[in-house]
């Protein structure tokens, strides 16, 4: 019996294949419903065919909703959509940059935007929104670091 033990210690493990890492351009917002405890969310990372584990039932959940992130152009302001982690707060902003956050108003937590669009250009006969509200300049990541209002470097 002790050679047993002698040669399973001899033995070389078997080193699994490292799992490919997925392309950045390939991420994806996907929808999740948990088909044991009803739990819903929605993630930024999401990649096509691959689930997330349930943080309740710890079983994996295959996303039933996916959509690709759009890319935007350079360094350009876009459309973003944010929702904080920690709160659940959601918001979207026209005033979202590449690789910037917003905080979250409940929090405060810096959060990063898990979809960004190119802002559509405004047609020549539509007017400013004056409804529109303003630019919450002490939660934006950009204006923070410039030091001035974001959209004059627009």
């Amino acid at each position: 019996m002790g050679n047993n033990k002698e040669k399973r210690s001899r033995t070389k493990a078997k080193k699994l294949p490292e799992p490919q890492q997925e392309e950045e351009e390939n991420r994806c917002f996907g929808e999740y419903k948990c088909r044991k405890c009803n739990r819903h969310w929605c993630s930024g990372n999401t990649w096509p065919n691959k689930g997330q584990q349930c943080k309740k039932c710890h079983i994996i959940i295959l996303p039933y909703n996916v959509v690709e992130n759009e890319k935007p152009q350079k360094e350009n302001r876009c459309f973003g959509e944010y929702k904080c982690p920690k709160c659940n707060r959601h918001w979207s902003s026209g005033n979202s940059w590449p690789n910037k956050g917003q905080q979250c108003k409940k929090c405060l937590k810096n959060i990063l935007p898990y979809n960004m669009m190119p802002l559509k250009p405004k047609k020549k006969n539509e007017d400013v929104d004056v409804n529109r509200k303003p630019h919450p300049r002490h939660l934006c990541q950009k204006c923070k670091e410039l030091g001035y209002y974001c959209r004059e470097s627009d």
